[in-house]
């Protein structure tokens, strides 16, 4: 066999091997969203710069902090409907699979 990194015979072929465990913790424990993927997040962060906004005495700055609340809002809108279909799909999913379950 050829090394892929040396162009020579490599000595050993290569044994796969188990992955290794050490960040598989992490993934095993369930996925912790950053605030800027949650819906609640996104809701903060369009409050947090509209009172920016608020502050703000100048005419551009206003408007490019409203506009980044706005952006946030429309982020937030956009997955709370994700969200949304999702657990629709997950229950009808569920029903389904109930409905298969009780036939048989």
């Amino acid at each position: 066999m050829i090394s892929s990194t040396t162009r020579r015979i490599a000595d050993e072929v290569p044994v796969l091997r188990e992955p290794e465990t050490a960040g598989l913790e992490r993934l095993a424990g369930g996925r912790i969203k950053q605030p800027q993927d949650t819906e609640q997040g996104c809701r903060a962060f369009a409050a947090a710069d509209l009172a920016s906004a608020g502050l703000l005495t100048g005419a551009y700055p206003r408007a490019r902090m409203e506009h980044s609340a706005a952006s946030w809002t429309a982020r937030a809108d956009l997955l709370q409907r994700i969200e949304a279909g999702i657990a629709a799909t997950r229950s009808a999913r569920m029903a389904a699979a109930a409905s298969l379950v009780s036939v048989q």
